[in-house]
């Protein structure tokens, strides 16, 4: 699952409530990716937010606090995937946001067995954010050649995940992504891998 902070607030943003929301069809078992930094100094990072906004089923969570931007999403949450051996990612973000943010996981897990699809967070957007969302569409093909380096920032850079089991606040409803009992299944927030997907 990917995060959103467009302001300076300690506040999870209405964006970010949604797509925690979203995960409601996270099961047993899924290992849920939170990823998302803190624009700001002295203020507590997306993933950790979203974290502490939980009400889904017990599983594990991992929060990923160092990517800047959706391709180091991307990459950030790829080397879960890849290191927790799911051969599905579910990545959970905006509506308005899963095209160019799919293009990217899919591109950071080339190569690999791994299945992605999407789920849409229900959120509104303003004219301003879409017409934002459009100009990064544009600038695809850049965020592609940068998603490398993106990449290997994180594996060298990045400060370590950290990982949680949280209390089961909400029973999990029937998962819209059906699968074998044995796959291991990721998530981004950008989840996490199982993982989820910003």
């Amino acid at each position: 699952m990917l995060g959103y902070s467009p302001s300076r607030s300690s506040r999870l943003h209405p964006v970010c409530s949604a797509r925690v929301g979203a995960c409601a069809i996270a099961r047993k078992g899924d290992l849920i990716v939170l990823s998302g930094w803190s624009r700001h100094p002295g203020v507590e990072p997306e993933a950790e937010l979203m974290a502490r906004a939980w009400c889904g089923p017990q599983v594990e969570l991992v929060t990923e606090t160092n990517a800047r931007h959706t391709a180091g999403n991307a990459a950030a949450v790829a080397d879960v995937a890849r290191a927790s051996a799911a051969l599905e990612l579910v990545l959970v973000t905006s509506w308005w946001h899963i095209p160019r943010a799919t293009v990217l996981i899919r591109a950071a897990l080339r190569g690999s067995r791994v299945q992605v699809t999407a789920v849409r967070a229900p959120s509104r957007a303003s004219l301003g954010l879409l017409l934002r969302e459009l100009c990064c569409l544009a600038a695809l093909p850049l965020q592609l050649l940068g998603l490398r380096r993106a990449g290997r920032a994180s594996r060298e850079e990045r400060r370590p995940l950290r990982r949680r089991r949280p209390r089961s606040r909400a029973p999990a409803p029937a998962s819209s992504h059906p699968r074998s009992p044995r796959q291991p299944r990721a998530a981004t927030r950008a989840r996490r891998s199982p993982a989820r997907a910003k």
